[in-house]
């Protein structure tokens, strides 16, 4: 197998080549060809998730198929995000995550918005694609980068409280430790015990 940007660990700025690629779960009947040419009359199978597989910009290089069991796998977030619009997936608002209604950058008609897109997380919201996103409608770009610089801060201040509570045990630790050596310090010194030895021998009688 050929090294790639994201075999070789040593190369700067390495990039998952899907993330270029645009990818959407759609149920599509197809044209049952055999059934049709059977009967003469036009036939088709039963609904089945498909896949398009595109390059933004290149409309000549898409590729449409059935999805299997390895494009869910591959593409995680967009099979959720499927299921999630055509309803195959019960109680979807516990999907888990920072659930939009958290989120003050939201009013309470664009949050009945989003769910009704079936939007119900900000990470859903940041990782979403173009296509995904024209659905939102005007403002659904920006919203995207909202929803990322939003998350970049929310990690970025768990790293912080973190680290808080471990300089915070640090010091406490260091706090104990001096408190032992001052009580050490403080204990008053233990005198010798005197030396045990033999009585001297009396002095035998003239």
């Amino acid at each position: 197998m050929l090294a790639s940007d994201l075999n070789n660990a040593e190369f700067v700025g390495a990039k998952n080549p899907d993330d270029i690629l645009s990818i959407e779960f759609y149920d599509h009947a197809a044209l049952d060809t055999w059934k049709t040419q059977t009967t003469g009359i036009k036939s088709y199978k039963d609904a089945c998730p498909f896949i398009r597989i595109a390059i933004p910009g290149n409309p000549n290089l898409t590729v449409e198929r059935p999805a299997d069991g390895k494009d869910t796998k591959r593409w995680p977030r967009q099979w959720l995000f499927f299921q999630m619009q055509t309803g195959k997936i019960a109680n979807a608002e516990n999907v888990p995550g920072w659930q939009i209604d958290q989120w003050d950058e939201l009013g309470e008609e664009q949050v009945r918005q989003l769910k009704f897109l079936r939007f119900y997380t900000v990470e859903q919201i940041a990782g979403a694609n173009d296509a995904q996103i024209q659905g939102i409608g005007m403002g659904g770009q920006g919203l995207r980068e909202k929803a990322k610089k939003a998350l970049a801060a929310r990690n970025g201040a768990a790293v912080s409280e973190e680290v808080k509570a471990r300089d915070e045990k640090i010091a406490e630790l260091q706090a104990q430790m001096q408190e032992m050596m001052e009580m050490l310090k403080a204990r008053p010194a233990e005198t010798e015990p005197a030396k045990r030895g033999r009585k001297p021998k009396e002095a035998a009688h003239a």
